[in-house]
């Protein structure tokens, strides 16, 4: 009962304001108690709308303190599934209405049901009606799939508006056309959904997808349809440069993973009517172009996407979850890369903010990565209380096992927040006892971590603490000579010629800042473009 009850907090919790007022008031509506007492499903509703994650102790505790009645919290509680399953029915029902407006494939269902309705009661007219509306909306989209149960629909419906052999020859032969029309375009977009799903399959292998011979066969086969791509039907152009851009990724090849992102983006401007329909699929495939054009510094071409993503997000009915995943991440990278440190600053707030409201919905892999780059954005603003804060909450992501290079990143970089702390003869430590030294607690905590996970002397993260402790520990000659060491140590890391270690630009612009006896926010202002 437990994780089921999780997983409907979850879905409460990211319903917008005015989703849980319309659905309180719908939920309520018409139902009247002599006690006055709200019905019980919506109780639970409120109780569960007030949590960020499901507590079972806080849950009871609330749902006693409502219900004042022993008796008749004897008799809920003994129907707790029940009246758990009941109101996820009743959500799923109000967020289907809410939202249909919003995919055509969910007008064309609830057209189509119409059409049964109103056909079972003899409403020919009407019924029909109905059916035209849905293929309109069907061929709209390309929607092969939703023309194949009309097409079936069709044919119920017109033994009911013919009364001889001929007229029924007459409607029925466009049918069988479109049929076989259709179904042949459906097997056609499922091909190249294998293309775009087994290449995904073996992105995440080192050359990988060169040892799936059959699937080389058919990308070769098919490239040069990347300069037909109007030619697929719906979704396929989608996948087949999605497909290459998987390839890509898996042999390594960043150039050509990029001209496929920036194609794809295209792709979407070209078929706004499939947007609609797939706007997850549109939003992520703009994030991986916008993340592109962060990395190749294409300012313009950044801007102009993302103010044509962000019209796109507003018209979702969930446009703070969809900034939040699509947008604002990569605001930030663009905010830092052009040196505008106050935006980037504000823009790491709304992320934090959006963490705590949408976090659990990432994957553990993505939401370390959203975590520590907010927590950068703190830290070269010379923000170390706030960054330290945010650094220390990556530890309960530690038990994943993703990321732990980033992790390790996130425990060096909340040394030097308490070493600056203390320089700068500030008392807060939020992850430190009071009566301690900071910055040797700190280091102790770090070496405990790094030799439990059996890190050898000269690794990458034990190598830069040794040199944070002469340069932490030491001064004058001795503290230049550390620093000019560990800069040389770290060069070779930040090599954009190859995929650049995390950390290593924040870690050079502290030793800068200590060098040049400026603060890290300065250095970053003045780094050449």
């Amino acid at each position: 009962m437990k994780n089921k009850f999780f997983g409907l907090t979850r879905l409460i919790s990211i319903m917008t304001a005015s989703e849980r007022r319309r659905f309180s008031a719908e939920f309520s509506s018409g139902l009247h108690s002599k006690s006055g007492q709200l019905p019980i499903g919506l109780v639970i509703f409120q109780i569960l709308a007030a949590m960020n994650e499901y507590d079972e102790v806080v849950f009871h505790k609330k749902l006693k303190k409502a219900i004042a009645d022993p008796r008749q919290l004897k008799k809920v509680m003994a129907r707790l599934p029940v009246e758990r399953l009941y109101l996820q029915e009743r959500l799923m029902l109000f967020l289907r209405g809410m939202n249909a407006g919003y995919y055509p494939s969910l007008q064309i269902k609830e057209l189509l049901i119409n059409a049964k309705i109103l056909m079972e009661r003899g409403l020919i007219d009407l019924s029909q009606q109905a059916l035209d509306k849905a293929r309109e909306k069907a061929i709209e989209t390309e929607n092969s799939l939703a023309l194949l149960e009309i097409n079936r629909e069709q044919r119920t419906l017109m033994y009911s508006q013919v009364n001889n052999i001929k007229a029924l020859k007459t409607i029925l032969s466009p049918l069988i056309v479109e049929k076989e029309t259709r179904f042949q375009l459906l097997k056609e977009e499922l091909y190249y959904q294998d293309l775009y799903d087994l290449a995904g399959a073996f992105a995440d292998k080192k050359n990988g997808a060169t040892e799936h011979e059959d699937l080389m066969n058919k990308l070769r086969q098919a490239e040069p349809l990347l300069n037909q791509l109007d030619s697929l039907p719906n979704l396929s152009g989608y996948r087949l440069l999605g497909a290459f851009a998987n390839l890509a990724n898996a042999q390594n090849d960043p150039k050509r993973s990029s001209v496929c992102t920036q194609l794809l983006a295209q792709w979407w401007e070209d078929h706004p009517q499939l947007i609609a329909e797939s706007p997850f699929r549109y939003m992520l495939s703009a994030a991986n172009a916008l993340s592109n054009l962060v990395k190749n510094k294409d300012n313009t071409g950044f801007i102009s996407l993302r103010d044509k993503l962000k019209k796109r997000v507003a018209m979702l009915p969930h446009q703070e979850l969809a900034e939040f995943r699509f947008v604002n991440r990569l605001e930030l990278f663009w905010c830092m890369n052009n040196k505008k440190m106050d935006e980037a600053y504000q823009k790491a707030k709304e992320i934090e903010a959006g963490y705590k409201k949408y976090g659990a919905l990432l994957n553990p892999r993505m939401r370390i990565s959203v975590v520590f780059n907010y927590g950068v954005a703190y830290f070269v603003n010379g923000k170390y209380g706030e960054a330290l804060l945010v650094f220390n909450r990556l530890r309960r992501y530690d038990s994943t096992g993703e990321r732990r290079d980033v992790i390790y990143q996130a425990e060096l970089l909340g040394l030097i927040c308490v070493f600056e702390l203390s320089v700068n003869k500030l008392t807060s430590h939020p992850d430190e006892d009071e009566h301690s030294d900071p910055l040797e607690s700190r280091f102790r905590r770090v070496n405990r971590l790094f030799k439990g996970y059996q890190l050898a002397e000269d690794s990458y993260e034990m190598t830069l603490l040794g040199f944070h402790k002469r340069i932490m520990y030491t001064g004058g000659k001795k503290r230049k000579e550390a620093i000019a060491a560990m800069k040389q140590y770290l060069l070779p890391f930040s090599d954009d010629s190859v995929k650049i270690t995390s950390g290593v630009s924040e870690h050079l612009a502290w030793l800068d800042s200590l060098l040049q006896d400026k603060s890290i926010r300065q250095i970053y202002l003045e780094k050449p473009d």
